[in-house]
């Protein structure tokens, strides 16, 4: 996840559309994908946007 601008910077539904578009990228092969930021999550990161980026990838992945 881009823990640079759209993770910290952007807005919850932005950060949903990063996780949509990760998990169709790089789990479309069926074979699994661990969401996670590159390393930390930045100290301005807002609380919505870490709570978006898992609930989308909880609630996208398992379709």
């Amino acid at each position: 996840m881009d823990n640079q601008e759209i993770v910290p910077f952007g807005t919850p539904e932005e950060v949903r559309a990063l996780v949509r578009r990760a998990i169709d990228t790089l789990a479309s092969d069926g074979t699994g994908y661990i969401l996670a930021p590159c390393h930390a999550l930045q100290a301005v990161t807002p609380i919505d946007n870490i709570l978006a980026m898992y609930d989308e990838a909880y609630r996208y992945g398992r379709r």
